[in-house]
C-alpha cells in the first residue's frame, strides 16, 4: 500500500467525532476524526507500509481522497460516525483563510517578450547558424543577424538548432527532431504535454515566426499587472505564483482552461504545483503590485470577467503543536 499523505483542515462548524474507519476503494480513501481530547491509535485491521502516528485536537479532522497526487477536502459523511477503527496522525496543518482584494489594472496580449533573447544568445547562436565574427558584430543588430542567418536553413533544420541550444539538457535527440517537425504544424507551444517546456518552446517559436514571416503557427501570451491587497490580514502575506493564480480564480470565467483542467487544485486548500509552470513569470514591482506573465492558451484577456474583485486563499500551514 502507498505512503499515507495526510493533509488537515479546520471544520467549517463545530463538530466532535469520537471514532472514524478507513474505506478501502481504488482510491485509497483516508479518513481522520477526532475527539475532545487527543487519542490513542487503537488495534485493528489497518495495515499500511506508513508511519503510524499520534497526538490531535479537538474539532479538527482529514477527509482526504488520493486522487491525481492531490487531496479532496469535505465534511465527514455522518455514515462514518460511530465506527470502531481510530487512527490518528500527530503532524498535521491547519487552513488559514487570508481575504485578498485584487485590481487587474492592464491585460494585454503579446506575440513576443523583449529582452528574453540576451546578447549573448544572439551570439552563440550566429555561430551555430554559421554567421562569421559574431561578436565583432554591432550589438544593436544582433537580432536582426540572426533572423536573417536563421533563413538560410530549413524551417525544420533552424527549429532543431534553437531547441537544441536551449533544451539540450532536457530533450534527447529524437525528441528535437520530432518537435522541430511538429512545429511547423501545431502550437506545440501549447500543446507538448510537458507544461514545463512551454515557456521555452514559446519563446523558440516565435523568433522562427519573426524569422520566417509565418510559416510557424503564431503563439502568444498574456501580461498583465495587478495590485493584490491583503483585507483584514496583519500578517505580512509573502505570495507566489500558485497563491496568486488561485486568487485569480475569482475574477475568470468558468470557461477559462485552466479552471476547466485545474478544478480541483484551484479549489481551497489543494496543492496546485502545476501553477509554477503555467504562470512564466510572477515579479513584485512594490506597493503590492505584480506583473504576471502566461501563455494565452492558459488564460486569455477575454477570460477576466472583473476588474476589480475580493478572493480568499486557503494557505496550508504547519500547526505548531505538531
Amino acid at each position: 500500500m502507498d505512503k499515507i499523505e495526510a493533509v488537515i483542515g479546520f471544520i467549517r462548524r463545530p463538530i466532535v467525532i469520537h471514532s472514524f474507519r478507513l474505506l478501502k476503494n481504488k482510491n485509497q480513501l483516508f479518513i481522520v476524526s477526532l475527539a475532545s481530547t487527543p487519542l490513542e491509535i487503537s488495534k485493528g485491521s489497518f495495515k499500511a507500509d506508513s508511519e503510524v502516528l499520534t497526538s490531535i485536537h479537538s474539532r479538527t479532522f482529514l477527509y482526504a481522497l488520493k486522487q491525481r497526487n492531490s487531496c479532496i477536502f469535505s465534511e465527514l459523511p455522518q455514515s462514518l460516525l460511530n465506527k470502531t477503527t481510530i487512527l490518528i496522525f500527530k503532524d498535521y496543518t491547519k487552513l488559514s483563510n487570508m481575504k485578498f482584494q485584487l485590481t487587474i489594472n492592464s491585460a494585454d496580449t503579446i506575440d513576443e517578450v523583449k529582452n528574453y533573447w540576451s546578447e549573448e544568445d544572439y551570439i552563440h547562436l550566429l555561430e551555430k547558424f554559421n554567421y562569421p565574427d559574431a561578436d565583432k558584430a554591432e550589438k544593436n543588430s544582433l537580432r536582426e543577424l540572426l533572423l536573417m542567418a536563421i533563413t538560410d536553413f530549413e524551417p525544420n533544420e533552424a527549429a532543431a538548432i534553437l531547441l537544441d541550444y536551449k533544451l539540450a539538457d532536457q530533450l534527447n535527440e529524437g525528441q528535437i527532431e520530432q518537435i522541430s517537425n511538429d512545429m511547423l504544424l501545431d502550437k506545440i507551444a501549447e500543446e507538448y504535454p510537458e507544461i514545463s517546456l512551454h515557456v521555452t518552446l514559446f519563446h523558440i517559436n516565435q523568433l522562427l515566426f519573426k524569422a520566417f514571416n509565418g510559416k510557424f503557427p503564431n503563439t502568444k501570451a498574456t501580461f498583465m499587472e495587478l495590485s493584490i491587497t491583503p483585507v483584514g490580514n496583519e500578517e505580512n502575506i509573502k505570495l507566489d505564483k500558485e497563491s496568486v493564480l488561485k486568487l485569480l480564480g475569482a475574477g475568470l470565467s468558468d470557461g477559462n482552461l485552466i479552471k476547466r483542467l485545474f478544478t480541483s487544485q484551484m479549489g481551497e486548500g489543494v496543492s496546485f504545483p502545476e501553477a509554477n509552470d503555467i504562470l512564466w513569470e510572477l515579479t513584485s514591482i512594490g506597493d503590492d503590485k505584480f506583473t504576471l506573465l502566461t501563455s494565452q492558451y492558459w488564460l486569455n484577456v477575454d477570460d477576466i470577467t472583473a476588474n476589480e474583485f475580493e478572493s480568499v486563499y486557503e494557505k496550508v500551514e504547519q500547526s505548531e503543536e505538531a
